[in-house]
């Protein structure tokens, strides 16, 4: 879906600091690149999209996701 921002949501997503962000594929139901489904192996799909929409660098978001899952699933 963030490929589909409009104006003010990528306004947002410039004003969300770095370490607040955390970027995940949607739902499994929804394509990605025509893929008939959607896995976690996509979230750089996403942060690409991020990273286009300006302000964040690719290996940050990248960066500050795998902290976040590693704390969140206390790996």
């Amino acid at each position: 879906m963030a490929a589909r921002f409009d104006p003010v949501q990528k306004s947002a997503v410039r004003e969300i600091a770095v370490d607040r962000l955390l970027v995940e594929t949607d739902s499994p139901y929804m394509r990605v690149r025509g893929k008939l489904h959607n896995t976690p192996v996509y979230v750089g799909e996403v942060a690409n999209v991020v990273d286009r929409i300006g302000r964040v660098i690719l290996g940050e978001v990248l960066r500050t996701t795998a902290e976040k899952s590693r704390r969140l699933y206390n790996l």
